[in-house]
């Protein structure tokens, strides 16, 4: 066997080192801030509770609440429609605004942020967008919904929770509760429920037609194999009947011929 093990060296491989007068820096600079780096979720949760404690928060910007329903094995709430409009963005439809040639000043202020960027600014998650649309993407998007402790899941609405919906807005008509909305807006909102509650009807009598379907499918399988299992005993009796019946006729034929004398034919 050869003694040769230079293959067994890296050659290219150093051991590792570290910029330690680097890591003291930041460490000395976390110190005067007073802690550890906080990350970009706890950072996100104090900017929501500041314009809470402000209350001047938009339905856009408001956190989950502690008891909404939540998916199984989910720390976040279900994703909801909004009731309210986004202020600010129907006023500026068609509209352009011009932005002064001055370079955008940082929005990074030591830990702390500050909203003097350029473009439609959102609070939560402290960036900024070029338009309206982009804005719009973006408080409907995963990041800021994530941020406010939803999933981008929705719960499933059942028969019962939509006819609990309509008999509300059919009492609160009754009670004249409230006052009458836009135009579109509660006549809409009850017409697409109710659509809402009429496709689910139709839902579920397709769903009942398929699973009856089901049932009577099995039903008669079960009635072919029944039949079939009937007829494989018939079979079988008549199979065995038969034998018999030669078996019998066999035997006589056997003393008939011993008592005539006959031995058999060979």
């Amino acid at each position: 066997m050869s003694s040769d093990t230079s293959y067994k060296k890296n050659v290219n491989v150093e051991r590792r080192t570290w910029d330690k007068e680097s890591f003291a820096k930041r460490a000395q600079e976390r110190k005067e801030r007073g802690g550890e780096e906080k990350d970009e979720s706890y950072i996100q949760q104090e900017r929501v509770k500041k314009l809470q404690d402000a209350g001047t928060i938009e339905q856009h910007l408001k956190v989950a609440s502690a008891d909404s329903a939540k998916p199984e094995g989910s720390n976040r709430a279900y994703l909801k429609a909004r009731t309210s409009r986004v202020s600010g963005i129907d006023s500026k439809v068609g509209t352009s605004e011009i932005v002064a040639d001055a370079p955008a000043p940082s929005i990074t202020d030591g830990v702390t942020k500050s909203a003097n960027g350029v473009g439609w600014h959102c609070r939560v998650c402290d960036c900024y967008l070029k338009d309206s649309l982009g804005y719009l993407d973006h408080i409907n998007g995963k990041k800021h919904q994530r941020a406010l402790g939803f999933t981008m899941r929705v719960e499933q609405s059942t028969v019962g929770g939509v006819m609990s919906k309509l008999e509300e807005m059919r009492r609160r008509k009754m009670m004249g509760g409230g006052k009458r909305k836009k135009e579109g807006g509660g006549e809409r909102e009850k017409r697409e429920l109710e659509e809402a509650a009429e496709s689910m009807r139709s839902e579920e009598d397709k769903l009942e037609e398929i699973l009856e379907e089901k049932k009577r499918e099995k039903e008669r399988k079960k009635q072919e194999k029944w039949k079939r299992k009937q007829e494989e005993k018939k079979r079988k009796e008549e199979e065995e009947a038969k034998a018999k019946e030669e078996e019998e006729e066999g035997g006589e034929e056997q003393d008939m011929m011993a008592m005539m004398g006959f031995k058999g034919f060979s």
